[in-house]
């Protein structure tokens, strides 16, 4: 099977910190945990190292791996982060025709704090995967089974209607992963595609966004349905129907939702 993935590259910096090297609090009322760095001060790190990721890319490399055919749909710029997001693609296998350069952005890259349980703390630029034109989505890149959007960041995140619409056009399954950001900015263009995606996946944290703007925005019919979906998906209600289409539920120990008409393939 062929499989496009569309959305984020990343070259991450990952430092793990020894737990007693970094002080961790805990605020009672909000429920959040910082790691605290000292200003001025040198921490000692028990490993730095650099790695390719992105929600475009790491679900590339997992279908690769799992058999498919696969290739990317990305943008970066014209850098040094660029090659390696090149080489690591080819090393897998995926092809890389498919890629956009900007000339205006560097590649998107990361850096990411990881001490105690973890849960790391990252510091995020997104550089070029900010700037997804209609111009870089060829219609010949989605002649595919399936077509997977990782969530879509700044103004690339308005062309997941045009991405969905070249999909459908080419006969491709669409499955979608909105950020965070995504839901909250662009509810009501999301609600209106959801006709068109096969399967919507979700971590927890996206659910409860996609409810509380439901909340917010959905008139009282349609607000109720999209909250028992995401209720019977996280949690135990069975057999939801919703707009007369049956869903398949499916639930991870990391708290993904995944929506989708059944049968899929």
């Amino acid at each position: 099977m062929k499989a496009l993935t569309i959305g984020g590259a990343m070259v991450d910096t990952l430092a793990i910190i020894d737990d007693y090297l970094i002080e961790r609090i805990s605020m009672s009322n909000s429920g959040k945990t910082f790691l605290l760095l000292e200003q001025g001060s040198k921490t000692e790190a028990s490993s730095i190292s650099t790695h390719c990721g992105g929600g475009a890319l790491n679900a590339a490399v997992s279908l690769a791996r799992l058999g498919f055919t696969v290739s990317t749909l990305v943008k970066v710029g014209r850098d040094q982060r660029a090659s390696l997001v090149r080489e690591l693609l080819l090393a897998e296998g995926i092809e890389t025709t498919s890629i956009a350069t900007a000339a205006e952005a560097p590649t998107g890259s990361s850096i990411i704090v990881s001490a105690h349980d973890r849960n790391a703390a990252v510091f995020t630029f997104r550089g070029a995967n900010t700037l997804l034109t209609p111009a870089d989505l060829d219609v010949a890149d989605f002649n595919v089974d399936l077509a997977y959007v990782s969530p879509l960041s700044g103004a690339s995140s308005d062309m997941l209607p045009h991405i969905i619409s070249k999909a459908r056009a080419c006969g491709a399954k669409i499955a979608v992963n909105p950020g965070v950001r995504q839901i909250a900015t662009r509810f009501t263009s999301l609600c209106e595609l959801l006709p068109s995606i096969d399967i919507l996946a979700l971590n927890r944290l996206e659910a409860e966004t996609l409810v509380r703007q439901a909340v917010a925005e959905l008139a009282g019919s349609e607000n109720a349905t999209l909250r028992r979906i995401v209720a019977s998906s996280l949690g135990t209600v069975s057999d939801i129907h919703a707009a007369s289409r049956h869903t398949r539920r499916a639930r991870s120990s990391l708290g993904y939702a995944i929506l989708a008409p059944t049968p899929f393939f």
